[in-house]
């Protein structure tokens, strides 16, 4: 199949999109429209590609320009806030990790010491006083230790 084309399909385009169709159109184009059957289809796709661009900046509907500078206000601002951010986001990652560490250290520590309570042999033989150490214990690996990395590490 033979591509075929016209020589004059980027003048019949460029008439189309300055708006000069059919007022301002030299008389010779016209003939050769009138002759040419692929500058005829040149000429429809422009025209409704040209209506098509005039009705979307007929229905456009522009903000104001307060309402313009006033979002690139906001949106600068936004972008401070997370650029001055990231080195205090660094600081908290570390210092919970250095809580993390401490508290790895502590239980590392303690373990001898914990090791009897965990291995729970009997539980009938356990005093008052080792239960209350080891929900003690529970409670601020399981509760405290949370709440307070929330706490911490929360933007609010």
């Amino acid at each position: 199949m033979k591509t075929v084309e016209c020589l004059r399909e980027m003048e019949v385009m460029e008439i189309v999109g300055c708006g000069r169709w059919p007022d301002q159109c030299p008389e010779e184009l016209r003939t050769h429209l009138s002759a040419c059957a692929i500058c005829k289809d040149v000429l429809d796709v422009a025209l409704a590609f040209h209506e098509d661009r005039e009705t979307a900046v007929r229905d456009a509907q522009i903000p104001s320009a307060g309402l313009v500078w006033w979002r690139a206000e906001l949106r600068a601002r936004q972008e401070a806030v997370r650029r001055v951010s990231r080195p205090i986001t660094l600081v908290e990652v570390f210092g919970a990790a250095a809580g993390a560490g401490i508290g790895i250290a502590l239980l590392s520590r303690a373990w001898p010491w914990l090791k009897p309570f965990l291995s729970l042999p009997d539980f009938s033989t356990f005093s008052y006083l080792q239960w209350s150490v080891v929900a003690c214990f529970a409670v601020a690996i399981f509760v405290i230790a949370p709440l307070a990395m929330y706490l911490a590490l929360s933007d609010d």
